[in-house]
């Protein structure tokens, strides 16, 4: 793995995704470094029903903002390979794809941004991902498996990514 040099230690972003372990949907919340819940997330029916893209009627996985009410929306786009695509206020700025047989990569594609890759490399619990080989951000599980914690190059915006990993997390949680 790749470590992030001491000035994106102490200048990047840093988050703790958790779910909750008494929800049995498992949504969750993201808190940045001062405590505060940046995001929640949760289950939400999908209206779109069962079709060839989700033959399973996966529900949609919602990330929401609680002070404003923005909502990123993962919703599967295709069953096989599996991509999911994200959505804000019904415009779709992105895609999630899991890559890996082994289900430990994905790929990150948000609309205006180079494509990241996200390695969760097996027997660890040290993840990392960014473009063309160079680490962006890292992820750190613990101290149990329903929480992540998230690292953030200074200046990388966010919210998309973030929420991308938060999706990844409950993906990993629940069918790894």
């Amino acid at each position: 793995m790749i470590s992030p040099n001491e000035a994106c230690i102490a200048g990047g972003a840093k988050f703790t995704c958790q779910i909750n372990r008494r929800d049995s949907h498992h949504a969750g919340v993201v808190r940045d470094e001062h405590g505060e819940v940046r995001w929640r997330y949760c289950l939400r029916k999908n209206d779109l029903g069962r079709g060839w893209k989700n033959p399973f009627k996966t529900k949609d996985f919602v990330v929401a903002n609680p002070r404003t009410g923005e909502e990123l929306i993962f919703r599967r786009g295709s069953f096989f390979p599996s991509r999911f695509t994200i959505l804000d206020a019904r415009d779709e700025i992105g895609v999630v794809c899991l890559t890996s047989l082994l289900r430990n990569k994905y790929t990150i594609n948000v609309k205006g941004r180079q494509p990241w890759t996200f390695r969760m490399p097996l027997f660890t619990v040290r993840f990392w991902g960014g473009t063309d080989q160079s680490p962006e951000f890292w992820v750190i599980v613990g101290p149990s498996k329903m929480e992540w914690n998230i690292l953030i190059k200074p200046a990388l915006e966010d919210q998309p990514l973030v929420a991308s990993l938060s999706f990844i997390h409950h993906q990993w949680w629940n069918y790894s």
